[in-house]
């Protein structure tokens, strides 16, 4: 945990936070819901990672905070999240502040070795924020959220996924500059462009020609003691790389358990 919220109080019509920062970041995200697992109302702000308080216009309700850590380097990272807070009254005649629209157009996704790819064909340096969930609705319990800076590739890449989960990705980006981290002001980040139903790329072991004649040499010499069950060996080398072979297909004979 990189951020220990302090205290929160709703103020002339606004949610007021403190926090104790407790390592470096990138930057710092505020998210705040009218649930604890941030599926209701849920809107994020992007702030400097040196401040230690804020009052947020978030409209009326009972809000419910928490505070993430951007932990990696200037092209890609995690964000490790503080404990929930709240909830905290807010009194105001204001609804929740509207999103902006995502800055980034998506024109197909890819699947990556433990990720997902997306496609925008954008060119220009700019800055994303990903949530990868295997549950539709994104709980926070079950969300994972990373950054990623693309400087002009065309593509935004959600890593860490594991091959057998299929998941869910939720993609955003911030206003009004999203090619920087704020120094001074608080960004919004935007609506996000979700798909569902994606599964990352399995690791595929590539097989060298001379393992591949190796293998080859192998199953011949097993098909050969399954068809002869007396054969004898030439010699005891031979008999050792049939041993090998045996083990390496998982056909070495058992002790039988004892009960």
């Amino acid at each position: 945990m990189s951020v220990q919220i302090l205290s929160g109080t709703g103020f002339a019509n606004k949610l007021c936070l403190t926090w104790e920062i407790l390592d470096v970041s990138r930057g710092l995200l505020v998210s705040v819901a009218t649930d604890t697992e941030f599926t209701k109302n849920l809107r994020t702000f992007l702030i400097p990672p040196t401040a230690t308080s804020l009052q947020l216009d978030t409209g009326n309700g009972s809000w419910y905070v928490r505070i993430g850590s951007m932990t990696g380097d200037v092209q890609k990272g995690i964000v490790e999240w503080s404990q929930v807070y709240g909830p905290v009254i807010v009194v105001s005649v204001k609804g929740p502040p509207k999103e902006p629209e995502c800055g980034l157009p998506v024109l197909h996704t890819q699947a990556i070795i433990d990720g997902l790819r997306f496609h925008t064909g954008y060119l220009l340096p700019m800055y994303c924020i990903m949530e990868s969930s295997v549950d539709m609705a994104f709980p926070a319990t079950k969300t994972k959220w990373t950054y990623m800076f693309d400087w002009g590739r065309g593509y935004q890449d959600c890593d860490g996924l594991e091959y057998q989960y299929t998941y869910s990705v939720r993609m955003r980006t911030w206003s009004p500059d999203g090619t920087t981290m704020p120094t001074e002001d608080v960004r919004t980040l935007s609506k996000g462009f979700t798909v569902h139903g994606k599964k990352p790329a399995r690791y595929v072991r590539k097989i060298a020609s001379g393992e591949l004649s190796s293998s080859r040499a192998e199953e011949v010499m097993l098909r050969e003691a399954r068809e002869r069950p007396n054969m004898k060996f030439a010699t005891h080398a031979d008999y050792l790389k049939y041993t090998a072979a045996k083990a390496k297909q998982g056909e070495e004979r058992k002790p039988e358990r004892r009960l």
